[in-house]
């Protein structure tokens, strides 16, 4: 990874712009090239977030403080990307508390999947999590009935500072429900947790909402877990993925993106989607990263080079726009030479065919 700090440097030395006359347009200028330059440029994505039979999707975060489908809580909600509150590659919800029972909350209202929950038994309702205060986080189901609600909250304990997996155990969803909400939820007002993605197993799905990395990219392989340590295998840390499914499509509800599985798989078990995305394109401070090997940066600054000269000679006139004009040429031509020379390693893709 890139500071963008450290592009800015570079591109200001690139454009020999001593004096930094462009430099609150560098920013700009970068986060254009990260999102122009796809796919050549791009972002390896490996992720495992999604498990057969579950119904519920993983977090789609519209910004680093909004989750899509989910409620955010009356305190605060951060997308965590510290390794030392993940248990896994897949960003955390860090949650703080304003009043007591406050958390996030995923309601049919807003992802009427849920509701294919209707009718079911014995389903079991899970989550990592972990807590600044013992005992102080909760899970919750409700569900709407003929106008009345019943909820039903787990009883797990909970250490402070250490991962523990809420439940709710052997839980029946009755026939004919209006609505239905899942809560993660801490206790007590100001405190805070972390929690994993929830995960809700047993139904006979074909189709998974992708992970957010992929939504704007491209699946080039699926894997599916074969073993396990753990009794409920989806949770162990490493997955051990052997079976290369074929036959899988990418379907879009207009909105969102969604893998489809080509058969049924009766039990949970984690899959692998392999594939790229764009870079990261908005960055706004100097601490945001790029990710992006090192090799390849001139590439990227040589397009923002380009993209910030063509934005210049669109807010001038007469000879100051003649030599923009003909600086941000130079960069496309440089541009354009540099990319048949460096070339970022593909992702083999699978063989598609139908019966």
């Amino acid at each position: 990874m890139t500071t963008v700090a450290t592009l800015n440097q570079r591109l200001q030395n690139l454009l020999g712009d001593y004096d930094g006359k462009y430099a609150p347009r560098y920013i700009d200028a970068i986060n254009d090239a990260c999102r122009e330059t796809y796919p050549k440029l791009h972002r390896k994505v490996i992720d495992d977030s999604l498990i057969t039979t579950n119904i519920i999707p993983p977090f789609q975060w519209a910004t680093s403080a909004t989750l899509d489908f989910w409620t955010e809580p009356t305190g605060t909600l951060v997308k965590n990307t510290d390794p030392a509150y993940m248990r896994r590659t897949s960003p955390t919800a860090r949650v703080t508390a304003s009043g007591a029972n406050d958390g996030i909350e995923l309601d049919s209202d807003y992802y009427p999947n849920l509701l294919h929950l209707e009718g079911f038994t014995d389903r079991t309702l899970s989550c990592w999590t972990y807590p600044a205060v013992a005992d102080d986080v909760f899970l919750s189901i409700t569900t709407t009935l003929a106008g009345a609600d019943t909820t039903e909250t787990s009883t797990t304990t909970a250490a402070a500072l250490s991962w523990t997996k809420l439940q709710i155990s052997d839980y029946d969803i009755p026939d004919d429900i209006s609505r239905i909400r899942i809560k993660l939820g801490i206790k007590t007002s100001t405190k805070q947790a972390v929690f994993v993605e929830p995960k809700l197993t047993g139904l006979d799905l074909r189709e998974y909402l992708l992970p957010q990395d992929l939504q704007n990219g491209e699946v080039k392989q699926v894997w599916l877990q074969t073993t396990g340590y753990n009794e409920d295998i989806t949770d162990d840390i490493d997955p051990h993925y052997a079976e290369e499914v074929f036959g899988w499509n990418i379907v879009y509800d207009g909105s969102y993106a969604y893998l489809r599985l080509p058969y049924l798989i009766a039990s949970p078990k984690r899959i692998r989607l392999v594939g790229y995305c764009p870079l990261e394109s908005d960055a706004d401070a100097d601490t945001d990263t790029i990710t992006l090997p090192d090799r390849y940066i001139p590439l990227l600054l040589n397009y923002a080079a380009y993209s910030l000269c063509e934005k210049m000679a669109g807010i001038v006139s007469g000879d100051s726009r003649t030599k923009y004009q003909e600086e941000s040429m130079k960069w496309w031509n440089k541009y354009q030479i540099m990319s048949k020379n460096i070339r970022m390693p593909k992702i083999p893709g699978q063989i598609r065919w139908s019966l």
